[in-house]
Order: structure tokens, then C-alpha cells, then sequence
């Protein structure tokens, strides 16, 4: 597997602090990434309060670092957290983790599945370009803008573009998720997708022919 250089400033394991150290512990040995409610009754996740509370000790360069090194669990966390705190090293860490993309258990809610580490980064961004929809329901103020999350988002899609290691689901969000340049994203993208029959590609046809 090819290993990407990223610019990062990357320190050893050990200089993670202490206290960080053992949430990242706890969290390296779970199975499955976890929403903070889970389960038909809304069951308070012990998964996620570990990465809340490691969370909320995490230095930039911490989060960073674990974006990208440990176990499959940790880097969704952190890579979302990431996405949260608006670094500046996002796309490094989205091009570390198309080049060495990893699949999960996760659950959100009641909803169980599999998921993998650059959907997961790409769809945190994509929950932002609703900011005013999820300030509406929940009232959550964040550090993003829509007009920045859309930018971010056609970053992320010129990375998916000129990738090699890019599938054709990726291939598909760029279509299904910049509605703004759909018609150019249809000609474009859609000889780039391989495996035209499956239901995910349908689905963008579908969109493509409308």
C-alpha cells in the first residue's frame, strides 16, 4: 500500500499526553464507531463519551495526528473532529485517508452498517453545507459557514477526481452532492465510473437523465 507524505507535523505516540492517552486507549480496543445515542430507545453511547471526553482535551495537533495513526475506530473520531474544528490540514488528511481508506462497523441511532473513513470525513463536511437547516432544528452554531462547506466540498471532490485510488462510490458523491455544477459533473464523472449496474450508480444515472 502506497504510503501518502503528507505535511503534517507528525510526533510520536508518547507525546500524546497522558490523560488523552487513555481515552485513546479505551477507544482502540471498541469494535464499532458509535453515535452519541444509540439503539431503539436512545441509549446514552460509552463509545462516544470516550471520544467526547478525549475530545475535549485534544490539542489541533493531537486530533491531527490521530486522524491518520491507530486503530480504524479512532481515525473516523478524530478525522470527524477534524472536520468540526475547521483545520487547516483537512485536505492532507482526506488524501492520507483516500490513499489508505479503511472500512468500519458503525451505528447511528438505531441504524447499524458499514462505513469507510473517507465517506465518513466527506459526509461531516456535507452535514455542514445544511447549517442553517440543522441551526433550525437543533439550534447548533458552528464553526463553518454553508458558502465554506461547499468550498471544502468541491475540494475534496478535485481530490476524488485526480485520484487514482477513488471508487466509483466516491465518484458518485460528486454528482449526487455539488448540485451546482451537475450538468459538467455529468459528462465528466460519469465515464470515470466503472460498474455502472450497481444500485449506488443507478441512483446518479437516474439524476444525470432527469
Amino acid at each position: 500500500m502506497k504510503i501518502l507524505l503528507i505535511i503534517i507535523p507528525i510526533f510520536s505516540f508518547g507525546q500524546i499526553s497522558p490523560e488523552l492517552k487513555v481515552f485513546v486507549d479505551s477507544l482502540s480496543i471498541v469494535d464499532r464507531y458509535e453515535s452519541s445515542n444509540i439503539g431503539y430507545g436512545g441509549t446514552n453511547s460509552k463509545v462516544y463519551d470516550l471520544f467526547f471526553e478525549a475530545s475535549k482535551i485534544a490539542t489541533d495537533k493531537e486530533v491531527e495526528y490521530l486522524a491518520i495513526n491507530g486503530k480504524t475506530i479512532v481515525k473516523a473520531y478524530f478525522s470527524t473532529e477534524a472536520v468540526d474544528r475547521k483545520l487547516q490540514s483537512l485536505n492532507d488528511i482526506f488524501k492520507y485517508q483516500l490513499e489508505n481508506n479503511e472500512e468500519f462497523d458503525r451505528i447511528y441511532g438505531c441504524l447499524g452498517g458499514k462505513e469507510d473513513l473517507v465517506s465518513k470525513m466527506y459526509s461531516s463536511v456535507v452535514n455542514y453545507t445544511l447549517n442553517s437547516t440543522l441551526l433550525e432544528l437543533y439550534g447548533e452554531e458552528t464553526k463553518w459557514t454553508e458558502k465554506e462547506a461547499f468550498k471544502k466540498l468541491r475540494e475534496f471532490n478535485n481530490v476524488i477526481k485526480n485520484s487514482e485510488y477513488s471508487t466509483d462510490k466516491l465518484l458518485s458523491y460528486i454528482i449526487i452532492y455539488d448540485k451546482k455544477n451537475l450538468k459538467k459533473n455529468c459528462k465528466n464523472i460519469l465515464p470515470m465510473i466503472k460498474n455502472k449496474e450497481s444500485k449506488e450508480i443507478q441512483y446518479v444515472l437516474d439524476i444525470c437523465n432527469k
